[in-house]
């Protein structure tokens, strides 16, 4: 008492001015003890006491949302406020290894604070550029109210299509993409081609060549798609198939896509394409376009992944749809195609 100081009292009576105290607790459930205690210092004249004079339960509570969002890039986190909040209240975000607050991975990557008063639903944009190098073993973000009240939402999910070979020497180029994903906001994407052995590089030519009816729009979309070398491949299917059909060169695939690789093995599969490439020496993969629908969603995705790969090249108007990447020796900056 004697610490307030003498002007905090009335000397009419003697007390203090009131002073209000909010604790937070768990809306779900919880057990808050509070002590109160006054003692009288170097007199004995007057007794002293603390009067507790309302006890009451504030109604608000704080139900959080986490979603990714592709217009934006990064993340949105919802709010949803019952009744008025007494106070400041902050809300944490982590990587987690499951949707529980005791899967957080160390230490918040973020932090957002609902200021005194707010109340409703409110949207707050989490930014991409915060959402890079998950921790190893990550599986979610969470957004922690408290230990009981966590909104989880699903890491970016990079899927390889059955026929795209992975490598361990691939995980680095994986990070890469996940965090672009994150910083675009956007939740899926597939890796439609990888590492290519020249029987591998063959058949793809081939199916590419013969997807469309149009056999000989085919062809010049992939000359533009291939260098020289490549060209020679295109040239093998261009002289055997002549004006046939597609049906007719589909029936003639055996022959047809063999040559094809006895010429890749003449040139070497690495020089037709390097998606053939020792992916201990140099990782080349292909993302599928299609995927990224939002408008500047894949250009956030270009931003973050192009300073930190070798080469890359937008594709996504060739015949393949793709945005094309590469990284480690022998890869380098090239002038996007699309």
């Amino acid at each position: 008492m004697n610490g307030l100081g003498l002007f905090q009292f009335d000397y009419v009576s003697g007390s203090t001015a009131w002073r209000d105290r909010v604790i937070s607790v768990d809306p779900n459930g919880d057990t808050v003890e509070v002590r109160l205690a006054v003692s009288n210092v170097a007199d004995n004249l007057l007794d002293s006491r603390v009067v507790v004079d309302f006890i009451q339960q504030a109604t608000e509570s704080i139900s959080p949302a986490l979603r990714w969002d592709p217009v934006n890039g990064g993340m949105e986190l919802t709010t949803t406020v019952t009744g008025t909040l007494q106070q400041d209240r902050k809300i944490d975000i982590y990587y987690a290894r499951g949707k529980t607050f005791e899967s957080r991975i160390g230490n918040p990557i973020t932090s957002v604070t609902l200021p005194a008063g707010s109340g409703g639903t409110v949207r707050r944009n989490i930014a991409g550029n915060l959402l890079a190098d998950d921790p190893a073993g990550t599986t979610d973000l969470i957004a922690v109210v408290t230990p009981m009240r966590v909104a989880a939402l699903t890491d970016v999910n990079l899927r390889y299509e059955p026929a795209a070979l992975q490598h361990p020497g691939q995980a680095t180029m994986n990070n890469i993409v996940k965090d672009g994903l994150r910083a675009a906001g956007q939740a899926n994407a597939r890796v439609t081609s990888a590492f290519r052995r020249p029987e591998d590089q063959a058949r793809i030519m081939f199916n590419v060549l013969t997807q469309k009816a149009d056999i000989q729009k085919s062809i010049t979309e992939q000359e533009k798609l291939y260098g020289p070398v490549g060209d020679l491949v295109i040239k093998v299917f261009k002289d055997l198939a002549g004006t046939k059909s597609q049906a007719e060169i589909l029936a003639m695939r055996s022959t047809i896509q063999g040559a094809m690789l006895d010429e890749i093995n003449r040139q070497t599969c690495v020089r037709v394409s390097n998606h053939c490439a020792d992916p201990a020496v140099r990782v080349t993969i292909d993302i599928g376009f299609r995927e990224f629908g939002q408008a500047g969603n894949g250009r956030r995705f270009i931003d973050s992944v192009r300073p930190r790969v070798g080469n890359f090249l937008d594709e996504s108007c060739l015949s393949n749809n793709a945005y094309h990447l590469e990284l480690g020796q022998g890869a380098t900056q090239a002038p996007p195609k699309c």
